[in-house]
């Protein structure tokens, strides 16, 4: 199948600043593993009490998760593949990707009956996102599941090769871009496929000047203002994206949602934190956090987007979190309302607009 007519404008490739790998455990369980839960998208009252083992049999899905080495995006990996989905991990650092894959072989043991796999994805590099797509579309005749989960926070003025400061090249751009080549894929599916953005709390605070967003020179005290500006691209497009399924006649057949983790222990969201405070004050404040259980295991972090991308009920344009304190920490997701700004229909489509235009491509969602 060919890919949308879609040519980058140019390398955004550099190397992210490598963030502090998440240590993962030997064993990993987040549930007591059963198979009492309904079908794919079966009937369900509500999200309470819901955990991984309630994720149903995956048998024969082919999922993505993008920034699966670590973190949120390793255990959003590792419970769908315990489910038997087919699971392609896809990040940039080739040596971590492929050990992640290991450790997931390793945890599941003989239990898992599918395939996992690493792909190279480099979500600042549009060429390199096309790469993944082309190869992609080559050995898969299915998509049921996008997990557009990877992120990056960076603490300087810190830009693409093509001058896209870097949140945004990352966070939203490479997501909306390998999102349009492969949404043909999720079409063809026989039960409704799923594009699961994972955003975040500080969405909230974020305001979008789209003029300024693509090349903006954030320094070390505006960092943090950068990442949740790039998080409030991702649910614009996310509403967006369901507002075009839904013209184009697709609605019920690709689900378009969103979920952020809370404060999980994990680095981003606790710069994301820190930077609230004068510099004197944020390790300290990391370190007050994250002894004082505020936050939650990143285990529990995942939930939101493990929903997202299997719970039932599920329908396109639902936002998922965390269903405990401001939503911080939870013991489990439930649906939850974002801002205002996030709602914006004219921001959405000019951000779609903009998007399109910075990646030289036409994301179409035809009837």
């Amino acid at each position: 199948m060919g890919l949308p007519r879609c040519k980058a404008a140019g390398s955004l490739g550099v190397c992210i600043p490598r963030p502090v790998p998440v240590p993962v455990p030997h064993t990993i369980c987040l549930a007591p593993q059963t198979d009492t839960a309904p079908n794919f998208m079966g009937a369900s009252d509500s999200t309470a009490g819901w955990d991984a083992s309630h994720i149903p049999s995956l048998t024969g899905k082919v999922v993505i998760v993008t920034g699966a080495n670590s973190g949120i995006g390793f255990i959003t990996a590792l419970e769908l593949a315990r489910k038997q989905a087919h699971v392609v991990l896809a990040c940039r650092n080739v040596e971590r990707g492929q050990q992640a894959v290991n450790t997931i072989k390793t945890e599941l043991g003989g239990t898992i009956h599918s395939a996992v796999e690493f792909m190279e994805l480099d979500l600042s590099d549009l060429h390199n996102v096309q790469n993944f797509g082309e190869t992609f579309l080559t050995k898969f005749e299915r998509l049921d599941i996008l997990v557009n989960n990877a992120g990056v926070l960076v603490p300087s003025q810190t830009h693409t090769a093509g001058g896209l400061e870097m949140q945004f090249a990352v966070n939203h751009l490479g997501h909306f871009y390998l999102t349009s080549l492969l949404f043909d894929l999720l079409k063809r599916g026989d039960e409704p496929s799923r594009v699961v953005t994972v955003t975040s709390l500080s969405h909230s605070w974020a305001k979008l000047n789209l003029s300024k967003l693509p090349r903006s020179r954030p320094d070390k005290r505006t960092y943090s203002k950068e990442y949740a500006t790039s998080k409030l691209a991702n649910l614009l497009f996310t509403y967006e994206l369901d507002r075009r399924i839904t013209a184009a006649g697709w609605a019920g057949k690709v689900l378009a949602v969103a979920a952020h983790p809370g404060i999980a222990s994990s680095e981003i969201p606790l710069k994301v934190l820190a930077e609230h405070f004068p510099s004197w004050m944020q390790s300290f404040v990391v370190k007050l956090f994250e002894i004082s259980h505020l936050g939650q295991p990143i285990g529990r972090g995942a939930l939101p987007s493990l929903f997202a991308a299997t719970g039932v009920p599920v329908e396109s344009g639902d936002y998922f979190g965390p269903d405990g304190f401001l939503g911080i920490r939870g013991k489990g997701p439930k649906k939850i309302e974002s801002s205002r700004a996030s709602h914006s229909e004219e921001d959405g489509s000019a951000l779609w607009a903009l998007s399109e235009d910075i990646a030289t491509c036409k994301f179409e969602v035809k009837k």
